[in-house]
């Protein structure tokens, strides 16, 4: 076995030998080595430049200046909104910073009840946006991210079991 890789890896480096001694072939290499990195330089530049930054406070253009509000501020209002939602534990708000405006990601713990966790998420999506059009005319909000972080389950079934039948068997004695 360690014969066959050895053999393996002479033709393939006796392979690139001769590539690498043709001047074509080089030039092949090297452009698609440079291709290669070129491409990687382009997908870095443009994770950089999309990332999103977290927010300690969110700027609400007034008519004299900026407004800031503190994100505690926003999370106790969202908070008091959003009291309503029962199958919803809310464990988190965070808010992020885009060039287009700000990302609300609410997350908590799901209880299966009336509506499945799409129901729910529209209508988060649509009181936290509305919450914020109210409170502090906060207007720029580019999306509502809902992380479930946690199923409870469903709502409680009353199974009726029979106390009296016996479920359990009777393993017979093993002998020795």
């Amino acid at each position: 076995m360690r014969e066959k890789i050895g053999e393996y890896l002479d033709y393939t480096g006796s392979a690139f030998g001769e590539m690498w001694k043709c001047e074509f072939s080089r030039g092949v290499i090297c452009g698609l080595a440079g291709y290669i990195v070129l491409v990687l330089l382009v997908h870095l530049v443009f994770a950089i430049c999309r990332r999103r930054k977290k927010c300690a406070f969110l700027f609400i253009a007034g008519p004299g200046g900026n407004i800031a509000v503190s994100l505690k501020a926003v999370t106790e209002a969202l908070r008091q909104g959003l009291s309503g939602f029962t199958q919803l534990e809310i464990t988190r708000i965070a808010v992020y910073l885009r060039k287009k405006g700000y990302i609300f990601e609410v997350r908590g713990r799901f209880k299966m009840g009336e509506s499945g966790a799409r129901e729910l998420y529209t209508a988060l999506a649509d009181a936290v946006k509305s919450r914020m059009r109210t409170v502090f005319g906060l207007d720029n909000i580019v999306r509502v991210d809902l992380k479930i972080e946690a199923y409870a389950g469903g709502p409680e079934t009353a199974v009726a079991a029979d106390a009296d039948a016996d479920t359990t068997e009777k393993l017979p004695d093993a002998e020795n």
